[in-house]
C-alpha cells in the first residue's frame, strides 16, 4: 500500500512574480526548464528570493532534496518570516531522513502561521513515518478544521486506518477524499484495497479497473484485479492479470507470490516454484510463501527441497506445526530414493544381461 506524500504549495507567497517565466514553467510541471530559468535569474541576481524558492520547489518535484534544501534555506535566510518556505525546508529534511529537524521546523511554522494547512499535512506525514499514527491523525484533523476540503488529508487518514485494519473507516475517509478530488488515484487505490480485505471482490474490482487510467497505479491495479479473479476461482485470469503487473515492473514480493499462487492452482508447479523463488529473493522471511513453495516441491517430488523450506519456515515461526508434514516428506523421500536405487539396479542388471547376451552371441558366431 503506497503512502501518498504530495507537495503542497501555497502559491500566494509567489504572487509577486506570477509573470516570471520560471513560475509559468513550474505551473506547467516543466521542472528542469524551470530550474534552468531560475539559474539564469540567479546568475544576474544572486539574492532573488523568488527564483531560489521556485528552483527549490522544482528540485523537490524531481526528488533532488539536497539541492532543494540549499535553495530554500538561502531564501529563508533572506526572509525568515516566510512560513511556507520553512514548511518546505522541513519537507526536504524529512525526505533526507532528518525527522527530528523536520519536526522542529514544522513546529516553528505552526507558531509563525497557525493556519498553514500544508505544514499540518507535512507534520502528519513525518509523524506517520516515525510510527506516531495518533499524532498524525490529530495533525490531519487540525488541517481539516482550517480547510475541510483537503482531499490528501482524508486520504492520509484512510491509510492510517488501513494500517489498523479498520476498513470501514478507510472507506469513510477515502470517500471524502474522492468526493473532493474524483481523480485522486491514491484514494481510489486505498478504497479498492479496503473492499478487497472486506471480501467484497466485485466492488474492489471496479475500483482497481478505475486505477488502470493512471500509469502510476497500473501495477497495483492489475495485481488487485488478478487477486479478485483468484478469489472467484478463475485462476487463469488471475494469472494473466498478475503477470501483467509483473511485466510492468512490479518489485513487490507479494505480487510474485500471487503469481505463484495462481500457477499452483493451475497445477503449473514448476512455474509456480520460479515465481515463489522470485518472491523469496525479495523477502526471504515469508513463512506462507515458504510453505507454498514446499507444497510445489512436494508435487514435483523434490522432497529434499520441500523439507528445507518447511524447516526454514519453522525457524521463522517456532509456533508452526509442520512436524507431521516433514515426517511424511522424509518418508516419501526415503521411498523415492529407494525406488531410484531400485530402478538404477534394474537398469544395471538389464545392461549386464544385454552385454552378456551380446558376448555369448559373438562367441557362438566365432
Amino acid at each position: 500500500m503506497p503512502f501518498i506524500v504530495l507537495l503542497l504549495l501555497n502559491t500566494s507567497v509567489f504572487a509577486l512574480v506570477e509573470n516570471q517565466n520560471y513560475s509559468a514553467l513550474f505551473a506547467q510541471k516543466k521542472y528542469t526548464a524551470c530550474i534552468a530559468s531560475c539559474d539564469t535569474i540567479i546568475m544576474n541576481d544572486e539574492r532573488n528570493v523568488s527564483a531560489h524558492n521556485y528552483r527549490g520547489l522544482a528540485y523537490i518535484c524531481i526528488d533532488e532534496y539536497e539541492k532543494a534544501l540549499a535553495d530554500l534555506e538561502f531564501a529563508y535566510a533572506l526572509n525568515p518570516k516566510d512560513d511556507m518556505v520553512l514548511a518546505n525546508i522541513g519537507r526536504c529534511k524529512m525526505e533526507l531522513g532528518n525527522t527530528t529537524a523536520a519536526l522542529e521546523d514544522f513546529q516553528t511554522v505552526h507558531l509563525l502561521n497557525p493556519k498553514n494547512t500544508d505544514a499540518y499535512i507535512l507534520d502528519g506525514v513525518c509523524n506517520y513515518r516515525i510510527n506516531n499514527s495518533e499524532k498524525a491523525l490529530q495533525l490531519y484533523d487540525s488541517a481539516l478544521l482550517i480547510d475541510p476540503y483537503i482531499a490528501i488529508a482524508y486520504n492520509n487518514k484512510a491509510i492510517i486506518y488501513y494500517d489498523a485494519k479498520n476498513y470501514t473507516k478507510v472507506l469513510e475517509e477515502a470517500d471524502k477524499a474522492i468526493a473532493i478530488e474524483p481523480t485522486l488515484y491514491d484514494a481510489i487505490n486505498t478504497k479498492a484495497d479496503a473492499y478487497y480485505y472486506l471480501k467484497n471482490y466485485e466492488q474492489a474490482n471496479q475500483y482497481y479497473l478505475q486505477l488502470l487510467s493512471d500509469k502510476a497505479h497500473e501495477i497495483n491495479a492489475y495485481n488487485g484485479i488478478g487477486m479478485c479473479y483468484y478469489m472467484h476461482g478463475d485462476y487463469q485470469k488471475a494469472y494473466e492479470n498478475v503477470s501483467k503487473s509483473i511485466a510492468l515492473g512490479a518489485t513487490d514480493a507479494e505480487i510474485f507470490a500471487n503469481e505463484g499462487k495462481s500457477l499452483y492452482m493451475l497445477k503449473e508447479y514448476k512455474k509456480a516454484i520460479l515465481s515463489y523463488s522470485k518472491s523469496l529473493q525479495i523477502d526471504s522471511t515469508q513463512v506462507d510463501v515458504l510453505k507454498e513453495r514446499a507444497t510445489c516441491y512436494e508435487q514435483t517430488k523434490q522432497y529434499d527441497l520441500a523439507i528445507q523450506d518447511l524447516e526454514k519456515a519453522k525457524k521463522l515461526d517456532p509456533t508452526l506445526d509442520v512436524s507431521a508434514q516433514i515426517k511424511s516428506l522424509k518418508a516419501n523421500n526415503f521411498i523415492n530414493k529407494q525406488l531410484i536405487f531400485l530402478l538404477l539396479a534394474i537398469i544395471f542388471i538389464l545392461v549386464a544381461i544385454v552385454l552378456t547376451i551380446i558376448y555369448l552371441v559373438k562367441k557362438k558366431n566365432k
